[in-house]
């Protein structure tokens, strides 16, 4: 079943974290399709915002420097919005582990502010929220929906997971419009590829663009699914649009299984350059590995009619050039 995407003329949408990977990605798509939208985002470094990310349409949207932690602001700015999409996180598995603190203060107390701030200000407005699977940790079986069981291995994961929670009790207890979408590995236009810590695939894309090793830990076997931002986009969209969404979690994955080791020969392959090298891993990396990990998209083309519509080599292709445009704003 092919979905399609409903105008969106006369609504007003406010996107936290919006100078961000996702948050810049879903501007765009928004934006085409006719709503007023606010970007909201405190640009904290080293996170992922980069204005380079909006300059196409920076004279169509409304900027906000501001931190989804300064609740009075927030408040102000959600107010009578018809949807909030919550994109603003403190992101990596890792640096969960070592700043846990900053992770639950932005992660948790930031979610919890915007739902708030939505119950206070904006209590009709669809809330939609992108998880992780990080929340999963080991799969117990492939691929993972959204009855298996979220035993997260980092503090990330378990965050994210809270966060999925605070969702479906606000829409419980208060009526709130919410949904939750587990995003599997995500990759395409418009992601900072500044340090491997963002994103493998895009890290991969600039190393072999740069002729440099692309570094594997162990032996890359793991299986792995790839979801291309578009496509991520459209679905956080649809969740928006339907009222189908509003109350419950979906699991967003392509159901491709694929080895890691064969996304970067991928990668090196269309790009041209570059070289696939192995390295023992780094033990706290080691420690929150999670395996295996491919993603179900059953529920969500069920409920909401998405499916994946870019191929793994047809999703490379794109941010291949994309980035060989525009690497020097990325970096």
């Amino acid at each position: 079943m092919a979905y399609s995407l409903e105008s969106m003329e006369g609504t007003t949408s406010i996107i936290t974290g919006g100078l961000g990977f996702f948050g810049s990605n879903l501007a765009h798509k928004l934006v085409a399709l006719g709503s007023n939208v606010e970007i909201f985002d405190v640009c904290l470094e080293p996170f992922g915002w980069n204005f380079n990310n909006i300059k196409e349409i920076k004279d169509k949207v409304k900027y906000v420097n501001a931190d989804i932690r300064d609740f009075e602001t927030l408040k102000k700015e959600v107010a009578g919005k018809d949807f909030v999409f919550h994109l603003a996180a403190h992101p990596g598995h890792a640096a969960s582990i070592t700043n846990p603190h900053l992770d639950i203060d932005v992660n948790c107390d930031g979610t919890i502010n915007v739902l708030e701030a939505c119950r206070i200000a904006a209590d009709n407005a669809k809330v939609i929220f992108p998880s992780s699977r990080g929340v999963t940790g080991k799969s117990m079986y492939l691929p993972v929906d959204e009855n298996h069981p979220a035993n997260p291995l980092d503090i990330y994961g378990a965050n994210k997971l809270a966060c999925e929670k605070y969702m479906q009790i606000y829409h419980y207890i208060h009526g709130l419009k919410t949904s939750s979408i587990r995003i599997t590995n995500p990759y395409g236009p418009r992601q900072s590829v500044k340090t491997a810590g963002r994103g493998a695939v895009t890290w991969f894309i600039r190393c072999a663009l740069e002729n440099k090793p692309l570094t594997i830990w162990g032996d890359g076997k793991q299986l792995r699914d790839y979801a291309y931002v578009e496509d991520i986009v459209d679905a956080l969209i649809l969740a928006a649009q339907k009222k189908q969404s509003e109350g419950e979690l979906f699991q967003l994955g392509t159901e491709q299984r694929m080895q890691f080791v064969e996304m970067a020969k991928t990668i090196v392959r269309l790009v041209g350059k570059g070289e696939v090298t192995f390295h023992p891993w780094p033990e706290l990396n080691k420690s929150i590995e999670i395996g295996d990990f491919v993603g179900s998209y059953q529920k969500l083309k069920k409920v909401l009619g998405w499916e994946p519509k870019t191929s793994f080599e047809e999703g490379i292709k794109k941010t291949i050039e994309f980035y060989k445009q525009r690497l020097p704003e990325y970096i």
